[in-house]
């Protein structure tokens, strides 16, 4: 049986996994029984009477439900509220990565461009290429040039 110290799931809980079916190891007959019943669900000893005991009288309890779905309301609109905040956060990051990108291909491309332009002698219209968008897109399309390139 291969045994895990410590495994992260990442959901804000503390999970504790137990292979009641399992065969017993050692002779602990405490923890046997509360497996055992984990298993079952029959009480065997003093221990887990008390706890079957407690689990009907929380299951019984109307005050305890309510405010354990009161918890488990607020505990949702958080995870929601927090998931909202990250997309958010994630997409202006994005965006701003994008923008950046965007902008050094941008400024390559009129770079090159301007440069096709002073090795053909053309320097009377690299002034134009920065102002006029229309006429830049007709010289990038006449040599050629995109931003995937």
């Amino acid at each position: 049986m291969k045994h895990m110290k410590s495994l992260t799931l990442y959901d804000g809980t503390h999970t504790i996994f137990l292979a009641a079916s399992a065969p017993r190891l050692g002779d602990d007959t405490k923890l046997d029984g509360f497996l055992d019943y984990i298993h079952t669900n029959k009480p065997s000893d003093d221990f887990t009477k008390r706890l079957e005991a407690a689990v009907i009288e929380a299951h019984s309890n109307q005050r305890w439900k309510k405010e354990y779905m009161f918890l488990e309301d607020i505990k949702r609109e958080q995870y929601e509220l927090g998931k909202e905040e990250g997309i958010k956060e994630g997409r202006a990051e994005g965006l701003e990565e994008g923008l950046e990108k965007g902008c050094e291909k941008g400024l390559a491309l009129l770079s090159n461009l301007i440069n096709q332009l002073l090795s053909l002698g053309r320097n009377d219209e690299i002034a134009r290429v920065t102002t006029d968008e229309a006429y830049r897109n007709t010289l990038l399309k006449e040599f050629n040039l995109t931003l995937d390139a």
